[in-house]
């Protein structure tokens, strides 16, 4: 049989690891957009003017243009039916 102040100290010996598990996790999961973003950043711009198309089933997502200072200006987003689409064109 156990005593109790075995069992709490065995708790806390628990909490510690899974707060330090958690912690690591934590930190690696806020590295992975600044990795990510040195990645994107270190590729060649190939076709200055292409555009990018995410195609939904309820909507397209459009990317024009590949400026850095603001990369936001350049994405509109477009229903997915055909008025949508002529959109898109125009």
């Amino acid at each position: 049989m156990t005593t109790r102040s075995s069992t709490t100290a065995k708790q806390t010996s628990q909490r510690q690891a899974y707060q330090r598990r958690k912690a690591r996790a934590q930190a690696k999961t806020a590295r992975r957009p600044e990795a990510e973003v040195r990645r994107v950043e270190g590729l060649p711009v190939r076709q200055p003017h292409a555009a990018g198309i995410d195609i939904g089933s309820r909507s397209h997502w459009v990317c024009v243009g590949g400026r850095t200072d603001a990369p936001s200006d350049g994405i509109q987003e477009f229903p997915a039916h055909t008025d949508g689409l002529h959109q898109i064109l125009d």
